[in-house]
């Protein structure tokens, strides 16, 4: 074999490392690539479950519906006429078969309408991947708890509105899902 031939092959050889180190770079830098955008993926869904999480308790009739069912008698009082609605005219307002038509139903059903409508929508989001259900576990989780008290009167009206979302998401935790909670419940004091 001549000297010639030698360095040919030589030259070869480097290039041919050469081209296997720099696919191998090339390789690495797409693995740092990709773990980068699924750390700015997780990290966008862990924003929008805040924000969507931040809407829902800062709107008044979500929160009203909430507090209707867990906070003590008198926190939430109907418009104009500052009487306490109480967990009875809950149940009388949202009980689909008695049709409750009234100013005060109204406005219960309303808010219940907006908690529906939000929990459906996270449900949603949560299929879609636009957030996890880790991201939208708190205080959520409480809360289902506290409807879970109410489960086949919140059931029924969630899905007489069509809101099937909302029962989904509500499935989602152990509060909801098991046994309902028959002793009294110490109430919170405020938000």
């Amino acid at each position: 074999m001549s000297t010639k031939e030698r360095v040919e092959i030589s030259m070869y050889l480097v290039a041919i490392i050469g081209g296997l180190i720099t696919a191998g770079l090339a390789i690495y830098q797409q693995r740092l690539a990709n773990m980068q955008r699924r750390r700015e993926l997780r990290w966008n869904q862990a924003r929008m479950g805040k924000e969507l999480m931040d809407q829902i308790y800062d709107e008044m009739e979500t929160a009203a519906a909430l507090d209707m069912l867990d906070m003590e008698p008198g926190h939430v009082v109907f418009p104009g006429t500052g009487e306490a609605v109480t967990v009875e005219a809950v149940r009388s307002a949202l009980a689909p078969h008695l049709g409750q038509q009234g100013a005060r139903a109204l406005f219960i059903q309303r808010c219940f309408n907006f908690l529906g409508y939000h929990l459906n929508q996270l449900e949603h989001f949560i299929h879609t991947g636009l957030v996890s259900p880790e991201d939208v576990s708190q205080p959520s989780e409480y809360y289902a708890g506290v409807l879970a008290k109410h489960r086949p009167m919140i059931a029924a009206y969630f899905n007489a509105i069509r809101y099937p979302g909302a029962i989904r998401f509500l499935e989602r935790f152990e509060a909801w899902r098991g046994p309902v909670e028959r002793t009294a419940v110490k109430h919170r004091k405020g938000r």
